[in-house]
């Protein structure tokens, strides 16, 4: 099954036909709600709901504290390279930092809107950082042509699809880091 947010729908959505000998196969205007009932609805207003419910942007600017939340990261270490990596942040591009979800360091922002799913736009910081309990998230950095070529100069790190993983900054170039971060804040693109 399939579940949409924490307090509805979208169960189990069958656009195709079931064959007829099938009794557990629901009609697309049968739904499982969160309490796992069978509810009754079209099955375009099924989809509706939950294409609604999937562009709506998940990570997203809070009021919550910068500095509140780093004070409180564990263990020690990882609070304070999160503490230097918000001062090198802050340092290259002059912004003040926004919590991005609970755990998301940001700077700046752009719209964006997916090339492969025009539906899919937001916001989303220029450049962030993410103190992890195993590693550091640097978010931004290899989004651009610059900064994928400039990256295996960081020094140690992995990759994810949208970040790269630092463990510790003793482990990276300093200077590597900022051009990254430059290059990250002075792009203009208002589209991926």
């Amino acid at each position: 099954m399939r579940y949409v947010g924490a307090h509805q729908t979208v169960g189990q959505v069958n656009l195709s036909p079931k064959p007829a000998s099938d009794p557990c196969a629901l009609h697309s205007s049968q739904l499982f709600n969160t309490y796992g009932h069978i509810e009754r609805r079209s099955a375009h207003t099924a989809v509706t709901r939950h294409n609604k419910r999937m562009n709506n942007q998940k990570t997203k600017p809070t009021d919550q504290s910068v500095e509140e939340f780093l004070n409180a990261v564990e263990p020690r270490v990882r609070r304070e390279d999160g503490i230097r990596l918000n001062q090198i942040f802050r340092e290259v591009t002059g912004a003040d930092p926004v919590m991005w979800g609970p755990t998301m360091i940001g700077y700046g922002s752009f719209n964006y809107q997916s090339l492969s799913n025009p539906r899919t736009r937001g916001v989303w910081p220029k450049t962030a950082f993410s103190p992890r309990k195993a590693k550091h998230s640097l978010y931004g950095l290899k989004d651009f042509p610059e900064g994928a070529a400039l990256l295996p100069e960081l020094g140690k790190y992995t990759e994810g699809a949208g970040c790269v993983y630092v463990t510790r900054l003793t482990d990276i170039d300093e200077s590597v880091l900022r051009a990254l971060i430059s290059i990250a804040w002075n792009q203009t693109v208002d589209a991926w």
